[in-house]
């Protein structure tokens, strides 16, 4: 007999499920380091997109980002800038995606991050791997995952914990996990179209973020001007 999942996993791959389909909504490009993307884009008769047009929209996010860092000059002093951590960094390349439709799986997990992040979630997360050439969000995430860890691949199921659910909307056209039981097929499937002459072995699972459910205001109050 199967064993009853906790509610919070059911409610957690549910959302996850319901991300993967908001990217779709608005990443409707897709990505360019995809086969089906550029014949889905053909056969709808898109513009054709490629590598070229991603490096476009990324240095065009860049020069936005470094300027989105920097405090914002006013007749009463110095303010806040608009980018004050990763979660916002992370929000903003979510919006240059949305906004151009178009995005690899770094640009289309960070969608999914930003649309996760307006909803309670628990240890909700941007993960990258390192020498998998891939990016991912997970719901759920133990307390050890946090902004700047980075563990082995074959740490990250202990790491993430029974209760996680792996948000994926690049591979396979868009996929969730349950991580207690699809870890290893979820993996596999990642590298095998991420990276697929990468070594397992060598792979590294790193936390680009993870979102605290902090109030704007709070954040604010914690920034102190450059001296």
């Amino acid at each position: 007999m199967t064993p009853q999942l906790q509610p919070s996993v059911n409610l957690y791959l549910r959302l996850a499920q319901e991300a993967v389909e908001y990217v779709k909504g608005k990443v409707k490009a897709g990505s360019a380091n995809r086969m089906e993307d550029h014949q889905s884009r053909e056969k709808q008769k898109f513009q054709k997109l490629n590598a070229q047009y991603l490096d476009i929209q990324r240095k065009t996010q860049q020069f936005a980002i470094k300027d989105a860092k920097e405090p914002v000059k006013t007749p009463n002093g110095l303010q806040p800038p608009e980018i004050i951590d990763m979660h916002d960094e992370v929000c903003m390349e979510a919006f240059f995606a949305e906004f151009s439709g178009f995005g690899n799986c770094g640009e289309q997990a960070a969608v999914a991050y930003k649309y996760l992040s307006r909803l309670p979630i628990a240890g909700l997360v941007l993960i990258n791997l390192m020498g998998g050439n891939h990016e991912f969000v997970v719901l759920g995430a133990g307390p050890a995952v946090i902004e700047g860890a980075i563990f082995r691949m074959d740490k990250a199921k202990a790491q993430f914990g029974p209760h996680a659910v792996i948000c994926d909307p690049w591979v396979g056209g868009g996929a969730c996990f349950l991580v207690a039981s699809e870890w290893d097929t979820a993996i596999a499937q990642m590298l095998k179209e991420a990276a697929p002459t990468a070594d397992p072995a060598v792979v590294l699972v790193k936390c680009i973020t993870r979102f605290t459910h902090q109030y704007r205001s709070t954040k604010v109050a914690a920034w102190t001007p450059p001296q």
